[in-house]
């Protein structure tokens, strides 16, 4: 019987009262943060010392033991679990979902077009390895958790998926990224527009420098065409080749309709109004660019992560 383990990390919700109704789950409070730490980090790294505790293991025990990563409030179907067991058993190393987003709010539809260009970053699908990962579910054995260096190994890193899937590849295991289709879903950002902006001000910066350059090159000039493909639409209106800038525009929009269709359950008309979308994502990326390469400095969840700072060795406690 699986072992679940959720790390309260001094929420201000009732995440914690709600866990330790369910019977058979194990709840612990997350201890003070030590310097050098993010908080996600902090909080899997000490959720795998619990399920040891709880399994009663000595160091060098359980090398196979599957550890499975997930955030909070991530949505599961009753066989998710077997589905994202029984990919990373044929796959090893770093198995990574990108969970469905499952927006409520009008404002989260803005979310639709950061979706799309995170999944074309890591390179999801392709033959060879991605180049990144996606947080919020992931999944491997504790022997290759421990081979790369644990979270102990990132734990200075704001995007802490995109540095541990780097740590995978650097100790030559395979990092596997699939959707979350019907499977595994998520709402993203639901505590209003400031949060979605913060959220993805602290990702996509950083996701873009992990990148690799002929992705990052064909993945700008993708939201490139977009964009020009919006200003033609300005053009059909004011009378400049209508019917030619008209059906670019509408073919853009078809292309996103399926590409959002994959990894969201977004309204009909978010593809439709994408430059709203585009306009977003070049407002949050201009942020991004400055918050890490300026200021050195990104904001979540109300704490202050500074980018200059040193972390500790890995193997200090």
């Amino acid at each position: 019987r699986p072992v679940i383990v959720v790390v309260d990390d001094h929420s201000s919700d009732e995440t914690a009262t709600l866990a330790a109704s369910v019977g058979g789950v194990v709840v612990m409070a997350a201890p003070n943060m030590p310097e050098g730490w993010t908080g996600k980090s902090w909080a899997c790294w000490n959720g795998v010392a619990a399920a040891q505790r709880h399994l009663g293991m000595v160091p060098g025990q359980g090398g196979d033991l599957l550890l499975v990563f997930i955030d909070a409030d991530v949505r599961l179907r009753p066989w998710a679990l077997d589905a994202v067991a029984s990919a990373q058993h044929v796959h090893g190393g770093l198995m990574s979902v990108q969970p469905r987003h499952l927006p409520i709010r009008p404002y989260e539809q803005l979310s639709a077009l950061f979706n799309v260009i995170a999944v074309m970053g890591v390179g999801a699908g392709h033959s060879r390895l991605p180049s990144g990962a996606f947080g919020p579910v992931l999944a491997t054995t504790l022997d290759h958790y421990q081979r790369v260096g644990e979270h102990r190994s990132v734990r200075g890193e704001v995007a802490e998926d995109l540095a541990l899937a780097r740590r995978y590849r650097m100790a030559g295991l395979p990092v596997t990224i699939r959707l979350g289709e019907d499977l595994i879903g998520f709402r993203m950002y639901p505590k209003g527009l400031r949060s979605l902006l913060e959220g993805w001000t602290k990702n996509f910066c950083t996701g873009a420098m992990s990148a690799r350059v002929s992705t990052l090159a064909a993945t700008a000039l993708w939201v490139a065409a977009l964009g020009s493909a919006a200003l033609g639409l300005v053009d059909a209106v004011a009378g400049t080749t209508p019917v030619l800038n008209l059906g670019i525009y509408l073919a853009f929009v078809g292309q996103l309709a399926v590409m959002l269709r994959r990894v969201g359950r977004f309204g009909w008309w978010t593809p439709l109004l994408y430059p709203v979308g585009l306009a977003t994502f070049f407002g949050v990326f201009a942020r991004s660019t400055w918050r890490t390469l300026g200021r050195r400095s990104a904001t979540w969840s109300g704490r202050t992560i500074d980018l200059t700072r040193s972390p500790a060795p890995v193997d200090a406690e």
